[in-house]
């Protein structure tokens, strides 16, 4: 791991502090994400085309005018912890509220360090055409220690909800750390946030174009039925039975029994007598062995891979897939053909592509709306079919059909309505890891190249991080392929990086997949049109 010496801790604060208490209940969905790990990313600037004294001094100064629009974010987060049936919803077990406005408020914990790597260190400048598939280095040193405040804890904590840290390096570059809890802020959250930040740093007097919508109320109110009422519509809950998503619940018997890990299963308060819902299922530990090495590996596709994928899943030319699609269910199969090399051709085992999806576009909410607005749906399918190469267009469609039984207003309103009489949405997980599943993270059109503090030097690149575990899996946009560029132009025009974890037998034989770059699927299909041009065949 790359070492960083860190030579400054303090606390940041809005220029003008709010002195009026507030508590503010978060939504259904940021919720359920309670246990979900930290909102982590990483960005590393080209040194400043214009030297600059003290780049943290300044970063600072602008920080602190971005937390007038983000007073939230100095608060803590703590859970209703009443088992009673509650007149309102948001009062209910396991509904999150952040408190802020108060003298004891953490504030923003920013920290700063020096290394003495230089930005070539961390990401080589010929990256992308010397090596596509790419070992990097671990990143996480870059993230501040801090320790974030759990937004499930009863009593009162100092500790932020939010950490920064800026590290300089032996090139004048600097690097960009932030963790922040999930409940609070997914990528576009954390994203619109670090935007902010670069507005106000660019020109604190400038009005800002995308002013956040911190209000979580507005996306409760698209639950279908009454939320408020004692008991859950017996109709909608039917209909929340039938969307294809896990219910994977962390504190059932046999979760807690089973845990690889230490447990003690709920929290204090929260603890609750009733049986188990009917369709929680116990997490199926046997599937995940959550000892086994992982290694992690950056891929890269270039515009034109993506290309070669993208046209073969719209073979079918009545059903329009989207380049995501594509990109998902070609790796999904890689790594299914990594993790079961020999599958027999009757295997019907099923296997899952848990797939994260943002609902802001489906519910009109705006990208500028703050929280966890997301969802993970079950794309289920069998062995015999992810694993072979030609099935692009197959799993392609499959992973568009799951998300359009999700990713409607109907289905989500549902949702909803369910969410509000669970008890506790944090105890239910969407996801699993290990041989049967992959999670699928995406942080395409967020922005992430598109972040620029007025220096000059522009983002050479960027890295979610998050946790080596096998079946992780993160889909961003490549780096810009010229100095100072952004992305704007189109996500995938510089290309498409994805991030993989998996064990370190099923990696090696990732890696080695002769399908895995798509130029083998290329001259594949030239060789399948000459046949068909000669007519020796007819498909």
């Amino acid at each position: 791991m790359t070492a960083v010496v860190i030579s400054g801790l303090e606390k940041v604060f809005p220029t003008k502090p709010i002195t009026t208490p507030q508590i503010v209940p978060l939504s259904l969905l940021d919720a359920t994400t309670a246990e979900f790990a930290f909102t982590s990313a990483v960005w590393l600037f080209n040194p400043p085309s214009t030297p600059i004294p003290d780049v943290a001094s300044h970063l600072k100064q602008s920080l602190a005018g971005t937390l007038l629009y983000y007073p939230q974010w100095c608060g803590t987060c703590k859970p209703s912890s009443s088992t009673a049936i509650a007149s309102h919803h948001t009062d209910r077990l396991g509904r999150i509220h952040v408190h802020f406005g108060l003298p004891s408020d953490p504030g923003v914990e920013l920290v700063t360090g020096s290394t003495s790597s230089s930005l070539d260190d961390l990401y080589p400048s010929k990256r992308i055409t010397t090596n596509p598939i790419w070992t990097n280095p671990d990143l996480s040193a870059f993230l501040p220690p801090t320790k974030i405040g759990s937004t499930l804890a009863l009593n009162d904590t100092q500790e932020p909800l939010l950490a920064i840290q800026l590290t300089t390096t032996s090139c004048n570059g600097f690097v960009l750390g932030i963790k922040a809890a999930h409940p609070m802020a997914d990528i576009t959250s954390l994203i619109h946030f670090v935007k902010t930040w670069a507005a106000i740093a660019n020109s604190p007097s400038k009005e800002l174009s995308s002013l956040p919508v911190s209000d979580p109320s507005n996306l409760d109110a698209f639950a279908a039925g009454d939320i408020n009422a004692p008991n859950p519509h017996p109709t909608v809950i039917e209909k929340v039975k039938a969307l294809p998503m896990h219910r994977y619940d962390w504190w059932h018997p046999h979760s807690i029994k089973n845990c690889p890990w230490p447990t003690s299963g709920p929290p204090d308060g929260f603890q609750i007598e009733e049986e188990i819902e009917t369709g929680n299922k116990p997490m199926p530990w046997h599937e995940w062995d959550v000892s086994a090495p992982v290694e992690r590996r950056v891929i890269h596709f270039t515009a034109e891979q993506i290309e070669i994928l993208f046209e073969r899943a719209n073979r079918n030319p009545e059903r329009k897939l989207s380049k995501h699609d594509a990109i998902v269910s070609h790796i999904w199969s890689c790594i299914t053909r990594a993790r079961k090399p020999n599958p027999q051709q009757d295997d019907t085992e099923p296997i899952h592509c848990d797939l994260v999806i943002g609902v802001r576009r489906a519910l009109g909410l705006g990208e500028a709306f703050q929280g966890s607005p997301i969802v993970i749906v079950n794309v289920e399918m069998p062995v015999s079919e992810v694993s072979i190469p030609d099935n692009t267009a197959k799993i392609a469609e499959k992973i568009r059909e799951t998300i359009e039984k999700v990713n409607n207003k109907e289905a989500l309103a549902a949702h909803l309505h369910g969410l509000a009489f669970e008890k506790s949405p944090q105890r239910i997980w969407q996801a699993f890891l290990g041989r049967r599943h992959i999670l699928v993270t995406s942080w395409v059109r967020a922005g992430l190249y598109e972040i620029d503090f007025g220096f000059g030097g522009g983002v050479r690149y960027s890295e979610g991080i998050v946790p080596a575990m096998d079946g992780n899996v993160v889909v961003k946009e490549g780096p810009p392929l010229e100095l100072g560029g952004n992305g704007k132009e189109g996500w995938s025009r510089n290309g498409v990086d994805v991030l993989v974890c998996l064990r370190d037998e099923d990696m090696q034989r990732f890696v080695e997949d002769e399908f895995l770059m798509p130029e083998k699927f290329y001259v594949k299909e030239c060789y399948r049109i000459g046949l068909k041009m000669a007519g020796i065949i007819w498909v």
